[in-house]
């Protein structure tokens, strides 16, 4: 009799690791049936961070939303290291892939301890606490006493004590004074270097954003204008100008 091989699978732990942390294919989603992003495309490594960037309005919140499930997507697909993500927030954050929302999803009469206590790995609390040194100084300070910096810290850490492989982080810089956004951007980038942590950043401040990203995209009325090496368009922000604007010649390379 001829032996028969036994063919690799097609779902093997070496497989699965050269997938993209996230896979975004064809995402078309909005609010109350209205479309408000199309056909967005994007690969994030492990490791990278990738900025999404754009005018208001452009669809920025509406991509987040969507593919976490909060909000229900209208088409495409999403993938985590190559499994299709649902549409149920709490299971796809269990599986990795954790959204600190535009309003930080805190909860303004507990204490910041109690924050991180309701979180299911709180275990891991102090490995967390290292890289946030002054949440321990708030430990008993009811949340809503928290300046809008404190409480972004305090999001960050909850959302850090998932253990997530995909960190989705909404309008990191949004009401914060720009010391305490400089100073909160770079643990996005630690993570992403000493953890492997994917991270997809929504960020108004174009400026703060490329300093800690890989790569970066631009979005306009719902659609991707513009994506490229975020070093590279640091040097060259009339591209990324001219993708806000929907100015001709702007190269919409890699979309």
């Amino acid at each position: 009799m001829s032996k028969v091989l036994s063919q690799p699978d097609a779902h093997s732990p070496a497989e699965k690791a050269s997938e993209p942390a996230l896979s975004v294919r064809g995402l078309t989603g909005g609010h109350h049936g209205l479309v408000a992003v199309r056909d967005v495309t994007f690969d994030v490594a492990d490791g990278e961070v990738l900025t999404i960037l754009g005018p208001n309005g452009a669809g920025k919140s509406t991509t987040l939303l969507s593919i976490v499930g909060v909000l229900r997507r209208m088409g495409g697909e999403v993938l985590s290291h190559g499994e299709t993500l649902g549409s149920k927030p709490e299971v796809n954050a269990r599986r990795g892939v954790t959204l600190v929302p535009d309003d930080r999803g805190v909860f303004h009469q507990l204490s910041v301890a109690d924050n991180l206590r309701l979180t299911r790995n709180s275990a891991d609390l102090e490995s967390v606490l290292d890289d946030f040194p002054k949440l321990r100084s708030l430990w008993k300070r009811r949340c809503g006493l928290l300046s809008g910096g404190e409480q972004q810290m305090l999001a960050l850490a909850k959302a850090l004590l998932q253990k997530p492989k995909v960190l989705l982080v909404d309008e990191l810089s949004l009401g914060l004074a720009p010391k305490a956004a400089q100073e909160l951007m770079p643990i996005l980038r630690h993570q992403a270097d000493e953890r492997g942590l994917a991270v997809v950043l929504v960020e108004q401040h174009v400026d703060l954003a490329l300093s800690i990203a890989d790569t970066a995209a631009v979005l306009r009325h719902g659609r991707i204008e513009l994506k490229d090496d975020a070093a590279l368009l640091r040097e060259q922000r009339h591209r990324i100008e001219d993708a806000y604007f929907g100015r001709q010649g702007h190269d919409p390379s890699s979309h």
